[in-house]
Parts: C-alpha cells; sequence; structure tokens
C-alpha cells in the first residue's frame, strides 16, 4: 500500500480509517452524522485510489482529498462535500498561519486558536522569537502542575492534566499557561489588596500592586476606608485628595507599567454606597477616555435598595470617624449610577450583603472586594485561580431510528473533566510563587479555586436547543448542579488525601455541617475570554454573537468568527 505525502513533507502510511473520520467530521459539520453512509463512500474512495495510482508507491494528501470531494458529489452528497470542502480549505489557511506566525500547529489547532496561544502563552527566547508549539506548552503546563502531587504519582497526574488541555476539554487560566514552569512562575490572573487611609500605607500598596501587575495580574480594591476628599489630615495642614485620586495614581502606575513593555493590566475599585465622594466617583469616567486602566464598582446593600424602592434619604458617612456628613435621596445616587453605566458602562453593581451571605470564612473577615472581573469575591491578599470546562467537548453521538445520528451529554467524560480540573487548579495554589508573603499565606489558607465552564452555546447548537428556551434552561440547572456537586466530592476526596484549607475551623462551611474539603471555593462562571479562544470554543455562557463576524483582539487582529 501507499505512502502518504502530507503537506508537512512527511510520509505517513495510507490509512481508511483517516478518510473515514474526515468524512465523519464533515457530517458532524452540519449535524447530519451517518456512519455507515461515510463508511460507504470511503470504500468508494479508496477504490477509486487503486485505480487511478495503482503503479505509485507515495500518493499525496491532496490526491485523497480530491478523490473524497469527487465522490462525495457524484453520489450526491452535495451539502457533505460542500462542508468537507470549506473544513479543507481551513485547515490549508491554518497551516499557512502557522507557518506565518513561527508556529508548528502539533495538534491541528485552528487559526484563531493559533493566534492566542501564540501572542499570550508560548513561551519565547530573549529576542522574542517563539520557541515552543502548543503541544510543548500543555506538555510544560501538565508537568509543572503535576509536580504538587507525590513522586510516584507524578507521570499519571501529568498526563490527565494535558490530556483535558490538548483536548481543549478543560483550560487554566492565562497566566497558568503562560507561566507555569517557567521563571516568572505567578499563576494567579487577579488579586485583591486592602487600601488603607494614610499616604504611606496608600503607596505601599501601589508598590505591591505594581508588582503584581508586572508579572500579569489584575488587581481589586475596596477604598471605602480612604477619608473623603477635603477631610482633615491630622498630621499635615493639608486637606485629603480622596479616594477619586488614588484611583488616578492606580491608573498612572498601570499605564507607566504598560508603555514599560508589560502586559495590559487592570484595577477594580469598589466604593460602598455610604461614602461621602459617591457622586465624584459614579463621574469619575465621564469625560470619553478617561480612567483607562480601572473598572469600577458600585458596592451596595440590601438596605440601601429599600432606601431607593421606597424614596428615602440616604446618609453618607465619614469613614474616617462614622460621622454622617450629608443625607441625599437615595434614588439620586441610583439614578446617577444607571444614567452613567449607560452612557459608558460604569460603575457595575456589587451586592455587599450578597457576598457575603455566601463568604465561606466570614471569621477571617469580610468581602469587599472582587477581582478584575467582578466573578469572584476576594478578601484582602486572596488571589483566584480559576479554569473552566469547554462543555461543548463533553457530547456523545448517538443513532436515531432513522440512521443518522445527533449527540448528547457525555456525563461520565464531563465527571472526570471535574475530578482531574478541580485538582489541577488546587495545585496551582500550591505551586504558584506570590510575589508578596501576605497573598502566599492567605491563598493557601483558603486554598480558593474557581472552576467554571465555556462553549456553553456551542453544546446547545449541537443539542439543537434553542439558547433562550425552557430546555435550556433546565438544562444549565441540570449541569450546574452536576458540576457543584462532583466539584465538592472532588475536593472532600482531596482534604482526604492531602488535608482541609487552613481555615476550615470556624468556617461557614464547618458550621453548616459539610464534610471537610480542600478548598473554601470550587466553582465561579467567569467570562474566559482568551482561553474560549484558544479552546475553540463560545464565551463563557454567552449566547453566540452573531453567525460570522470578525473579532478585534490583543491591540490589532482582526480574527473571523464563524
Amino acid at each position: 500500500m501507499w505512502q502518504v505525502s502530507k503537506r508537512s513533507g512527511t510520509l505517513q502510511p495510507f490509512s481508511e480509517s483517516k478518510i473515514l473520520r474526515s468524512i465523519v467530521r464533515a457530517q458532524e459539520n452540519i449535524n447530519k452524522i451517518d456512519e455507515s453512509l461515510a463508511a460507504q463512500v470511503t470504500k468508494l474512495v479508496a477504490k477509486d485510489l487503486k485505480v487511478k495510482f495503482s503503479k505509485e508507491t507515495i500518493i499525496g494528501s491532496d490526491d485523497i482529498g480530491d478523490t473524497v470531494e469527487r465522490t462525495l458529489i457524484e453520489s450526491g452528497y452535495y451539502d457533505i462535500a460542500k462542508a468537507y470542502i470549506i473544513a479543507r480549505e481551513r485547515q490549508r489557511q491554518e497551516a499557512r498561519a502557522g507557518r506565518g506566525l513561527g508556529v508548528t500547529n502539533d495538534l491541528g489547532l485552528s487559526y484563531n486558536q493559533l493566534i492566542v496561544i501564540a501572542n499570550k502563552y508560548l513561551r519565547r527566547s530573549t529576542d522574542g522569537q517563539i520557541i515552543e508549539t502548543p503541544r510543548q506548552m500543555f506538555e510544560r503546563v501538565a508537568k509543572a502542575l503535576a509536580g504538587a502531587e507525590k513522586a510516584q504519582d507524578r507521570t499519571i497526574w501529568q498526563k490527565a492534566f494535558y490530556t483535558i488541555m490538548a483536548e481543549s476539554r478543560f483550560l487554566p487560566g492565562g497566566r497558568t499557561l503562560a507561566n507555569a514552569g517557567t521563571v516568572n512562575n505567578q499563576l494567579a490572573n487577579c488579586f485583591v489588596l486592602p487600601m488603607p487611609d494614610s499616604v504611606e500605607g496608600i503607596f505601599d500598596v501601589v508598590k505591591e500592586s505594581s508588582i503584581l501587575k508586572k508579572n500579569g495580574g489584575g488587581v481589586g480594591f475596596s477604598i471605602g476606608k480612604i477619608r473623603p476628599k477635603g477631610d482633615q489630615v491630622a498630621t499635615t495642614t493639608g486637606r485629603a485628595a480622596g479616594p477619586v485620586a488614588v484611583m488616578h495614581i492606580l491608573n498612572h502606575a498601570s499605564d507607566m507599567l504598560l508603555q514599560a513593555g508589560g502586559r495590559r493590566s487592570g484595577n477594580m475599585i469598589v466604593m460602598p454606597v455610604t461614602h461621602p465622594d459617591i457622586f465624584e466617583f459614579l463621574t469619575c469616567k465621564e469625560e470619553e477616555n478617561s480612567l483607562p486602566h480601572i473598572n469600577f464598582s458600585l458596592g451596595l446593600t440590601s438596605k440601601f435598595m429599600k432606601a431607593v424602592e421606597k424614596d428615602l434619604e440616604w446618609e453618607l458617612v465619614n469613614p474616617r470617624n462614622g460621622e454622617v456628613v450629608n443625607r441625599v435621596e437615595a434614588r439620586s445616587i441610583f439614578d446617577l449610577a444607571t444614567t452613567m453605566a449607560w452612557k459608558n458602562g460604569d460603575p457595575g453593581l456589587i451586592f455587599l450583603d450578597e457576598i457575603n451571605k455566601y463568604n465561606p470564612t466570614p471569621q477571617v473577615g469580610p468581602l469587599e472586594s472582587v477581582n478584575l472581573c467582578g466573578e469572584q469575591p476576594l478578601l484582602p491578599y486572596e488571589a483566584c485561580n480559576l479554569g473552566s470546562i469547554n462543555l461543548a467537548r463533553h457530547v456523545k453521538k448517538i443513532k436515531n431510528g432513522n440512521g443518522h445520528g445527533s449527540y448528547d451529554i457525555d456525563w461520565d467524560k464531563l465527571k472526570e473533566t471535574v475530578q482531574i480540573g478541580v485538582r489541577l487548579l488546587d495545585n496551582v495554589v500550591s505551586i504558584c510563587t506570590y510575589p508578596i508573603q501576605k497573598i502566599d499565606d492567605v491563598v493557601k489558607a483558603n486554598r480558593k479555586i474557581g472552576l467554571g465552564v465555556m462553549g456553553w452555546a456551542d453544546l446547545l447548537v449541537k443539542l439543537e436547543i434553542p439558547y433562550n428556551s425552557k430546555k435550556a434552561l433546565d438544562l444549565a440547572k441540570q449541569m450546574s448542579l452536576f458540576i457543584h456537586d462532583e466539584g465538592v466530592k472532588a475536593s472532600q476526596q482531596l482534604a482526604k488525601e492531602k488535608g482541609v484549607f487552613k481555615n476550615w475551623k470556624g468556617s461557614a462551611l464547618e458550621k453548616a455541617g459539610r464534610k471537610p474539603q480542600r478548598n473554601a471555593t470550587i466553582t465561579t462562571i467567569a467570562p474566559t475570554g482568551s482561553i474560549a479562544m484558544a479552546a475553540g470554543c463560545s464565551y463563557g455562557i454567552e449566547p453566540h454573537f452573531a453567525l460570522a463576524f470578525y473579532k478585534e483582539v490583543m491591540g490589532g487582529y482582526r480574527l473571523p468568527a464563524i
């Protein structure tokens, strides 16, 4: 039998099974899975090749592809032929893209996946040249994270971690992909730092946050403790600059790091609704392009929302001494917040009562802020170690009565991914090098992880379920409970094996009579911007933006999304 010459110049033995798989993939793209039909076409293709290339010892992969296309068309399977032709052209474009990027596409990734992975996660030499492939990247990360295991178990877990990443079943956060196994071993994407009410304390925090940003982290702050603008300063004859001035300092620091060649970083600022400077805070980004490195949110309470509902007055309190300095209409604050959010996207709203209702370690302290994108409430000096399951990769093909195929959820595969994902993220906590000792102490005392999801819209398309249907909502509830429950079981098993988190005693979990677990939190729904692109799936739990569009990313790349 022949040797097949690939586009890369390598030779591989001829295999009918590869032809069969390529036809089935084309069927999958149009949701018409019929393996018996694919097998019939494969036999016709093999028969045609034997006639045309009987005297050859080497044939080209393009010769095989052309024969498949012609056979599908001549057999009247026009829709499958179209899907097959589109897939071939996409493969050609991806091969050209990989060569243009200087990346060896050794995992068969799409053009968009390669662009994101090459720009964000692959290691580079000192002169900026890419020095690893996507496969080597996942091997690097898997090996580093398996280092948290017992020596005799490392090979097993390294293989498990590699498999779920390379198959795009699960990806950890971007800093883990970029930094695990490198000199810069900061693996967490986001942090929360306290912001004290003193000049010395403020600039200490600016320094600490700059260290985190330099290494690739975004930082959240609560500025509720800073005295209002114009308030007295006992140690000087001057007046306080106020919390909004601190926001400008943080923004300038981020800008300096960016200009120095660092990764774009951000700040999430939270101000409680009782602060006297609340109106200046809400309008601080009214001018276009002001504070570009700042996201900010209004910290609300149930008491405030009831005051809005009943159109009551609201007290503004100086955090320095607890004195009421003003009374305003609660609706004036809420109306201004919603107007500014409509105008330019800020502020967001954070319901402080609600996040503290579910605070797993209230004995350690209250939750006052969140990470950069808002999905993870964190204590001061905590970090978020997140990763997401690509739901669209957790399906299995089933045959219908008419001989055609469709998809159903592969619950066993999803369970396995949850179990491995929880362990992987717990290992991120263990091996991460935190540049500030206080962060290392707090993170490892609580061991919070955030197992999330992405590819939800893609999954619904495969299952032929409308995004806005009751069936989709019911499935979302079912899958969420499944992932949560299996995640808790995995963390409880880790607790038996490696021990509970240090702040377990006195925690809300212990008081609720829960079985001991390794991690104070387990699940989080994150936006999954870059890692969804790296996995080749839809973002988080969002619907598809459009059937086909271009997305501008990473400072200028215009990527097709279809």
